[in-house]
């Protein structure tokens, strides 16, 4: 966003604490009750595509004949769990993955900790099926990983996964299929697929086996620690002197972002790094000014962001927008002075939408620039801001993209408000804008292409082995 430069805008930015703009407090869910009655329940329905409605750039007419839907058939008293499932499949019409309410887990920890059985198992998609990656408990004695997953409590997985996923919004299958594969314990558990159970499986041997699972229950140690909660940015240097980022997420504190990537490109510069591994597989976005401050540390060329972005104002929207704004510049510095297509967004009558244009900007300034071959790590966990930043990336030429596509296409949504549902305390976003990132037609029905593909298959996975890094090592020798 740009302000007109008017006398007082320095003053004001240094009295309003150095910053314009600041990241929202983060919403927490709330247990309010395990099941509410049909009325709480609709009002938080009613609430929902009130939000979509007004927020949301192209809700679609679905919405309200899918609300009236649900309203009929739900029952006197109705489970959180099912509400959130239900709501979720609501949002899945619309096709944006940024649009969705969560399946926060609350009540299967509450289960956990009165000492029920949850799924003992994790799964990731491989290039042979779904694959069992890691075992706990004493489950460990009859899985293995490596184990092709075939059916659960009798129920083929594929046709499981496939019902699960009508209660993810998502642009992409692949981006839905990972979702549910990353949770799958959870999502089971909610949906009343439990053991002790039978699963079947195909071992790597090729034999069909009918196993027995007993179920993992939460010990006294993870009862009382909490959730922790990864690095945005970590850093080592292979032998070969390859510097390897890890960047798992762009929320945070930039200030420690910024310092982490100063201590690791002046430790590449003494050691003579000979190439840049960004790993963004399991990075789920956040802030996209994170993503070009990398890039700033790998190349001086113009990096290309994209065509444009339709971004729609409302009433919700400008309340959520003033709120991140420091008291002091929102009372100085009314939103409609702002220049541009930008002002239509606040000034305009609700419902406009602003087109705003993107076009090839140099990349920062930066004295710790150190301009090598750099490879960047992608697939369906890659979405949002990550997405960007891998598509920036590939349409500027700055880097090589190794992996899968990425798991949301460039021509999608963003700009989330969140928000939390009053009487369930059901969490969710809603997209303001839609994103066009990409001139091709199909940029709206395929991920951020790599140039390199690499699919982990089930033998790699059983041995640990991670052939899409094993590949990035040849960075700059390609």
């Amino acid at each position: 966003m740009r302000l007109r430069l008017v006398p007082f805008v320095p003053a004001a930015i240094a009295l309003g604490g150095c910053y314009l703009y600041r990241d929202p407090a983060p919403l927490t869910p709330v247990l309010v009750a395990a099941a509410l009655p049909r009325a709480a329940a609709i009002e938080d329905l009613d609430s929902l595509v009130a939000i979509i409605g007004e927020v949301h750039p192209n809700p679609g007419p679905r919405l309200g004949p899918l609300r009236d839907s649900l309203a009929r058939v739900w029952p006197d008293t109705i489970g959180r769990a099912r509400i959130a499932r239900d709501l979720g499949r609501l949002l899945a019409t619309i096709g944006d993955g940024h649009t969705a309410v969560s399946l926060d887990g609350l009540e299967l920890r509450a289960a956990l900790e009165r000492g029920e059985r949850t799924w003992p198992f994790s799964v990731r998609r491989s290039a042979d099926g779904i694959v069992i990656a890691n075992v706990v408990g004493a489950d460990t004695a009859v899985l293995r990983p490596g184990d092709r997953l075939e059916a659960i409590a009798g129920r083929p997985i594929d046709d499981l996964v496939t019902e699960l996923g009508l209660a993810v919004p998502a642009e992409l299958p692949t981006w839905r299929d990972m979702l549910v594969l990353r949770s799958l314990g959870g999502r089971l558990w909610q949906e009343g697929v439990r053991p002790p159970a039978v699963v079947r499986v195909t071992g790597r041997d090729g034999r069909l086996r009918e196993v027995p699972i007993a179920g993992a229950t939460m010990n006294p140690r993870e009862r009382q620690a909490a959730p922790a909660v990864s690095e945005p940015l970590t850093v080592r240097r292979t032998a070969d002197s390859v510097l390897v980022l890890n960047f798992e997420r762009m929320w945070g504190d930039q200030t420690a972002f910024r310092a982490r990537l100063d201590s690791a490109f002046d430790a590449g510069a003494r050691d003579g790094v000979r190439a840049v591994v960004v790993d963004l597989r399991r990075n789920g976005g956040g802030d996209s000014r994170w993503g070009t401050t990398l890039l700033s540390y790998v190349t001086a060329a113009p990096l290309s962001e994209g065509v444009r972005k339709e971004w729609k104002g409302s009433r919700r929207y400008r309340a959520y927008i003033a709120s991140r704004v420091t008291p002091l510049i929102r009372t100085w510095l009314p939103f409609s002075w702002m220049d541009g297509p930008v002002s239509g967004i606040f000034s305009g009558p609700p419902g406009t939408v602003a087109v705003l244009e993107f076009t090839p900007t140099p990349s920062p300034a930066n004295p710790r620039r150190l301009e090598r071959p750099t490879c960047i790590l992608i697939g369906p966990g890659t979405f949002s801001s990550a997405m960007m930043l891998a598509n920036t990336a590939r349409r500027s030429g700055v880097a090589t993209l190794i992996g899968e596509p990425t798991g949301e296409p460039p021509n999608s949504g963003g700009e989330v408000l969140g928000f939390v549902l009053r009487r369930s305390g059901i969490v969710g976003q809603v997209s303001s804008a839609h994103f066009v990132l990409d001139e091709d037609p199909a940029g709206d029905r395929r991920g951020v292409l790599p140039h390199v593909e690499v699919v982990p298959t089930r033998e790699d996975i059983a041995a640990r082995r991670d052939p899409v890094m094993e590949r990035a090592m040849a960075c700059g020798r390609q």
